[in-house]
């Protein structure tokens, strides 16, 4: 029974790990490589827009992304790996958040850490039933608020560290996760 039970905490303990930290690596792919259902989403061609495609390794389940510029804004489509859209995501300036939401954001970050840097905003958004391509979503008057997915450079007592904190769209914290950098084979200044 005392084995069972020190198992358990093990068990519990990777669990709480695995969800305070996130690991993401990005590898190439060929729009050869990529689902028709997901291409179809995005609905442009080559000549159109230069799309960049991802498979994304990362420690809850892999996935497929599109990375692109559009109307001057910067895009992250995601899809799981048959295809199927699982978000949206818009980079933004800090300006773009409502002054409600940007006050409580601040005030988090402050209790947080000694210092900070904000390196990305992002506002996402999940798939939902109205976003049937990249077009209606753009289009659409959108009745989902966003979340904000923040990069941020923080530190603390025990010294900087990348972390992802994503924020509700009043302002309260949902998760924060250290960004756990993949391992290279060069050197990096």
């Amino acid at each position: 029974m005392n084995n069972l039970f020190t198992l358990f905490l093990f068990i519990f303990s990777v669990v709480q790990l695995n969800g305070q930290r996130k690991y993401e690596k990005e590898v190439d792919l060929s729009i050869d490589q990529v689902p028709t259902i997901a291409k179809d989403f995005i609905g442009f061609s080559d000549e159109d827009i230069a799309v960049d495609w991802y498979y994304e390794y990362n420690l809850i389940g892999n996935s497929i992304e599109a990375k692109f510029c559009y109307h001057k804004k910067k895009y992250s489509v995601e899809f799981d790996t048959i295809g199927m859209l699982q978000d949206i995501e818009v980079e933004i300036r800090k300006s773009k958040i409502p002054k409600y939401a940007k006050s409580e954001i601040e005030y988090a970050l402050n209790q947080e850490f000694e210092k900070f840097k904000i390196i990305r905003i992002q506002e996402h958004f999940d798939a939902s039933q109205y976003m049937r391509s990249f077009q209606s979503f753009i289009t659409t008057d959108r009745k989902q608020k966003p979340t904000y997915e923040l990069e941020v450079k923080g530190k603390k007592k025990d010294g900087f560290q990348m972390y992802e904190i994503v924020f509700s769209h009043s302002g309260s914290m949902i998760r924060k996760e250290v960004i756990v950098q993949p391992n290279t084979d060069h050197f990096e200044y």
